[in-house]
């Protein structure tokens, strides 16, 4: 299972900056996506050059982590942010419904993009003592390894030492070492069974049965989450309970 593979609390803001990294001694840039609510860093990208195709997959990969649409998409006044957003999310119009498209294009409206600011900060300074990367395949193992440890395993204070990851509803219940059990998980073997296969995307409230050996146990007893807003959010929370209890079976039943 990858972690890459979840849906997060709906943010009303989701927020899109880029910085400079050094890879065999030439510059490219390291674009990312960050949610307000959150702080979840919900995808990433690493290029040689800022043009419009790599800003729309950069928007394109956080829509599938949303279950709903951001009232803003925030940004810096790159021009490739402009067209890409009117490409991912307003022809989506129908579904995502009418979305604002922020752009910062001042040095002083800087403050207005804080959050995201503050990420790339912590990712400077990492780069900082490293003092940049050999390859491109080094740079994007060590990058895509922070937004992991960013998002599954670092406290933050502004989220009352919670993780980005459990403020967005993903609890995978890691314990005290939980790069130990991110990487037990990451590297299992078995493949999820798709359980929901004969259940239709529903956007209203689901709840989650639990059974073992054919008898049903409360969720709460496991420490699971049982009724989930819409969904996308319990199919992507009962991916994540079978990997850790491969013994029991799990039922998402609309109400």
């Amino acid at each position: 299972m990858a972690v890459s593979n979840y849906v997060v609390n709906s943010s009303k803001n989701i927020h899109a900056d880029e910085i400079m990294i050094s890879i065999g001694g030439e510059w490219h840039w390291y674009w990312s996506v960050l949610c307000e609510d959150n702080r979840m860093l919900t995808s990433s990208i690493i290029t040689k050059t800022r043009e419009i195709h790599y800003a729309r997959k950069l928007f394109e990969e956080t829509k599938t982590h949303l279950p709903e649409r951001p009232h803003n998409v925030i940004t810096d006044g790159l021009p490739a942010y402009k067209k890409a957003f009117g490409k991912a999310f307003w022809r989506s119009e129908k579904s995502y419904g009418s979305i604002k498209h922020v752009r910062l294009i001042r040095f002083i409206d800087k403050v207005n993009n804080n959050v995201m600011e503050r990420v790339n900060g912590t990712m400077k300074d990492k780069i900082k003592i490293m003092r940049g990367f050999k390859s491109i395949e080094g740079a994007n193992a060590i990058m895509s390894g922070f937004v992991v440890y960013y998002n599954f395993v670092r406290p933050h204070m502004g989220l009352d030492y919670a993780t980005p990851a459990q403020t967005a509803g993903i609890e995978l219940n890691l314990g005290t070492n939980r790069w130990m059990k991110l990487i037990n998980l990451t590297t299992n073997k078995e493949k999820v069974n798709n359980i929901l296969s004969d259940v239709k995307t529903h956007t209203g409230p689901c709840i989650v049965r639990v059974f073992k050996d054919g008898i049903e146990i409360s969720p709460e007893k496991k420490g699971m989450m049982f009724k989930f807003k819409n969904h996308e959010r319990a199919k992507s929370s009962v991916e994540f309970y079978k990997q850790v209890y491969p013994d029991y079976e799990f039922k998402i039943e609309i109400i």
